[in-house]
């Protein structure tokens, strides 16, 4: 799979999108997107807390017509999680417009934590 070219511009700033959940999500924004602006994606984190009782299922999606999944994990084990990306690099670029969501089962007995760095470009 291949990106086109990005280049950050300088009044395109860098950001950390940060949310932690004790309950199920079903199609939750994590970032909010303006018309004439797409969000890149640089990095995901995803960290399940210790205390979880379950693995937790984890989804993040652009919220387009058909929902376009950036990333899919079908269990987090408690205690552990995943990272992607090394926050510099695009790994997911979403279309103008296009919401940050997020889809997590219920962390019983816990939560989950997902952070998004990414930055907002003209569409």
């Amino acid at each position: 799979m291949s990106f086109p070219a990005v280049r950050l511009a300088l009044n395109e700033a860098v950001e950390r999108f940060a949310a932690k959940y004790t309950l199920a999500q079903t199609d939750t924004v994590l970032k909010s997107v303006s018309a004439g602006k797409r969000l890149v994606v640089t990095e995901i984190d995803v960290f399940c807390d210790n205390g979880c009782t379950v693995d937790v299922q984890v989804v993040l999606e652009f919220d387009a017509a058909t929902d376009i999944k950036i990333v899919e994990h079908p269990g987090v084990a408690p205690g552990s999680g995943f990272v992607i990306g090394d926050g510099g690099s695009p790994i997911a670029i979403g279309d103008d417009g296009e919401d940050l969501l997020v889809t997590v089962s219920a962390p019983t007995s816990g939560y989950v934590c997902i952070h998004v760095t990414g930055y907002l470009t003209e569409a």
